[in-house]
This record gives C-alpha cells, sequence and structure tokens, in this order.
C-alpha cells in the first residue's frame, strides 16, 4: 500500500455502499486539495500523518465536513487494517477531538479484526481496560467478534488472560455482547462457539468475597 489511491482501490474491492464509495471519492478530491497535490498518487507515507489536520484547517469553516471526511478515512483504514504507515493516521483518528468520530474509528476496526486479530487487538485491549463505558462496549464487540469468527488461538489465549486478571466490568461487557451475538447470530456454529464462551465466562466471573 503506497499512497492514498492505493487505499481507496482497496476499500472499493470490499463492497461498502454506492453512498459510501460516493463519500470517499469526495474525499480523496478533498485530501488532494487540502495537501496541494495533483492526485491520489502522490499522498505517500511521508503525508499520512498530516492528513487529518490538513483536512481540518482545510474545512475550518465546516466542521462537520471535517469530521465527515476524516471518518471515511478511518472506515478505508479500518477495512485495510491499521499498518503500512497507517497505523499513525488512526492513532491520530483515535484521539480526535471529535467524540462520536473516536468511536466510529474504533468501531471500523471490526472489518480487519476477523482477518488478522494480532494485528486490531492491541487498540482493542486499550479500549477494553479504559474508563470510557462506550468504547468498552464498541472494544468489547469486536472483541467477541474475533473470538468467534477468526478461530483465533491468539484471541482465545487474551480471553483467558483477561479472566485470569479478574477484570470484573470488562467480562461483563464481553458477556453482553456474547449475548447479544447469540441472538443475532444466524450461523449455527458461529452462535453455539457464542454460547460456549458466554457459559465459560459466566462460570469464571470473580465474584466479590
Amino acid at each position: 500500500m503506497k499512497n492514498l489511491q492505493e487505499l481507496y482501490d482497496y476499500y472499493r474491492q470490499t463492497n461498502p455502499s454506492q453512498g459510501k464509495i460516493k463519500a470517499a471519492t469526495s474525499f480523496l478530491i478533498h485530501c488532494c486539495k487540502a495537501l496541494d497535490v495533483s492526485n491520489p498518487d502522490d499522498v505517500t507515507e511521508d503525508l499520512y500523518e498530516e492528513i487529518p489536520v490538513s483536512i481540518e484547517i482545510h474545512f475550518k469553516a465546516n466542521e462537520s465536513q471535517a469530521i465527515q471526511d476524516k471518518s471515511i478515512l478511518a472506515e478505508m483504514i479500518g477495512r485495510y487494517g491499521p499498518k503500512d504507515g497507517w497505523n499513525i493516521v488512526l492513532d491520530i483518528l483515535l484521539k480526535d477531538a471529535d467524540e462520536n468520530l473516536r468511536q466510529f474509528t474504533l468501531q471500523s476496526l471490526e472489518y480487519s479484526g476477523c482477518e488478522n486479530p494480532e494485528l486490531i487487538y492491541p487498540y482493542v485491549e486499550s479500549c477494553l481496560f479504559s474508563d470510557n463505558s462506550l468504547m468498552v462496549h464498541i472494544a468489547a464487540k469486536i472483541f467477541v467478534g474475533m473470538l468467534c469468527t477468526a478461530h483465533s488461538e491468539f484471541i482465545q489465549n487474551k480471553v483467558k488472560e483477561i479472566v485470569e486478571q479478574g477484570s470484573v466490568n470488562v467480562i461483563e461487557a464481553l458477556k453482553a455482547n456474547l449475548k447479544t451475538a447469540i441472538k443475532m447470530r444466524r450461523d449455527a456454529e458461529n452462535k453455539s462457539l457464542c454460547r460456549t464462551y458466554y457459559d465459560w465466562l459466566d462460570k469464571n466471573l470473580p465474584h466479590p468475597g
């Protein structure tokens, strides 16, 4: 992934809606203007970390458009995964002043999490143990998705570590999302796996005293 154009091309291959494609196309135009480059091919790794603030400056009089552009960028990175320099941009977006954008940025990692849990987990872990209850919930949702879909030994070991740490709030957040997954999943194998993990967490939930 050498430039913004290649990230956009990859994003289109993940079958986003036509509305999302239109928004991503508009973002590319805005980004080139903000960075004063001719085309998205010119937005290479050395410019990645300048994108968010350049968009903010470009839309100084239109904050909602800046947030919309940063949101579609977050989704594009979430589909590809925070790698090849895009992790720097993701870190910036996760610290954005807008709370909704921070939440959306984290949520965007759900897509690539099931394909590459080890790449995504550090972000999930950071938010799982944060003081922000909504970010904990979103992180738990992503964690459950990886746990019940990726069939990753890495994630299975991580849930054991969480239980060993006695993190009651985190375990409860995982249980709540597993309960929802059990209701929503159509695949019988995934539904059964979610039930197995729910029962196991319930059995191992630390109790006071």
